[in-house]
């Protein structure tokens, strides 16, 4: 049966025995059928999110070349996975959880089966927010792609398009970001930026007063540019408005951002927004799972890898209601252009 489900059961109790004869079943009658997938990916109302399609897209399109190496078992829900969906995964090598309901079913799935820890696959996040809290806190067996592109990318590219003294930006983050904001400092010191940081609890009841005293004390240090992590807790619609769009959407500050959506024109917010292009997302992501596959399907728990295809979006309307100044000429730099 293997030494994952061998573990598995030693360490399952009376009252999760079902559990356990599930997945015996499951996997004598994979064995049996000589059809164990390699990968199961599951994904969470991809309808919805194109970015997740994308995403599905290139991860598919690669593993499709390599048939004869590799099989895959895509698995699409609505409201969340099921237990019998996840337990019948648990045959498999690896799961890969597109998108944050994706990770978020499987953290529950877990969560609720301590008992099978040893059967647990490898779990590979991507397409999603917060994955090293995700992968370093949440999930057990973990690794994943960080959503974050590089704040040295944005400056370097800023830099030419504004000119030479563009130099100083501000962040304001929580303690769960520590780890990148260190990260992305020793990125940013070759090319002789400074980064301003503020340091506030995400938990805190006042958070509002909080972020928006954080906002305040960076455009006081007169930053260039303000970035914006892609932190679920800190950019909710309460914070959005209540705090971040009233206090950047008229100064002449650059706020770059890593998700599509605030960088639109009728968030009137970001004028910059440096993110993943997802179908390359997800052929990063199959081509980590091949070699993976070549070390045996071992890799190091709670490891997370840069994305490494973006997208560069300008929004020229958002800097010039900003009064933002730059080089026209320069724009070639994006991929994109917003009117």
């Amino acid at each position: 049966m293997g030494s994952n489900l061998t573990r598995a059961l030693t360490k399952t109790n009376y009252r999760n025995i079902a559990s356990a004869l599930l997945i015996a079943i499951i996997l004598f009658q994979a064995e049996k059928s000589n059809a164990i997938e390699n990968v199961h990916i599951f994904v969470g109302q991809p309808q919805r999110l194109s970015v997740l399609q994308e995403t599905i897209e290139g991860i598919t399109d690669q593993l499709i070349e390599a048939d004869d190496e590799i099989s895959y078992e895509l698995v699409e829900f609505d409201t969340g996975a099921d237990d019998e969906q996840f337990l019948e995964a648990l045959n498999s090598k690896m799961i890969i959880l597109v998108g944050n309901r994706a990770a978020k079913s499987y953290h529950e799935f877990q969560t609720n089966h301590t008992e099978l820890e040893a059967a647990f696959p490898i779990a590979f996040v991507v397409s999603a927010l917060d994955v090293d809290e995700l992968v370093n806190n949440h999930l057990f067996n973990a690794i994943g792609i960080r959503y974050e592109i590089p704040l040295v990318t944005s400056m370097v590219i800023l830099r030419d398009l504004i000119g030479p003294k563009f130099d100083h930006a501000g962040v304001v983050y929580n303690k769960l970001f520590t780890k990148q904001i260190t990260e992305n400092e020793a990125f940013l010191a070759p090319e002789n930026f400074q980064l301003s940081k503020v340091l506030i609890d995400r938990n805190d009841k006042r958070l509002k007063r909080r972020l928006a005293k954080g906002v305040k004390q960076l455009i006081k240090l007169k930053v260039d540019a303000i970035w914006t992590l892609n932190d679920t807790a800190m950019m909710t619609e309460d914070l959005m408005v209540g705090a971040w769009i009233p206090l950047l959407q008229k100064r002449p500050i650059s706020v770059i951002v890593g998700v599509e959506l605030l960088v639109q024109t009728k968030m009137s917010f970001a004028n910059v927004g440096i993110f993943p292009d997802h179908y390359g997302l997800g052929a990063q992501t199959a081509d980590l799972v091949f070699e993976i596959m070549d070390e045996g399907w071992e890799t190091e728990d709670g490891e997370v890898f840069q994305p490494i295809s973006i997208k560069k979006v300008f929004n020229k309307a958002v800097s010039d209601k900003k009064r933002i100044r730059y080089d026209e000429t320069r724009l070639v730099l994006f991929d994109e252009v917003l009117e």
